[in-house]
């Protein structure tokens, strides 16, 4: 699993190449950029486990 400080580092060398390529780099790509990963990771954690761990009693 793809801890949050991973998931970080990837978000902000992709906006630094965005930035270096000539790209617009605005509140929305930081919030992105900075916000994504805890998000997902909570999501990951809080609902997804628990469905892949389900087992059905039949």
């Amino acid at each position: 699993m793809i801890t949050f400080q991973q998931a970080e580092r990837k978000w902000s060398r992709a906006a630094v190449l965005v930035t270096a390529l000539g790209g617009l780099v605005g509140l929305g790509t930081l919030i992105c950029a900075f916000c994504l990963g805890p998000f997902i990771q909570f999501f990951d954690r809080t609902f997804s486990q628990k469905v892949l761990q389900y087992k059905p009693n039949n």
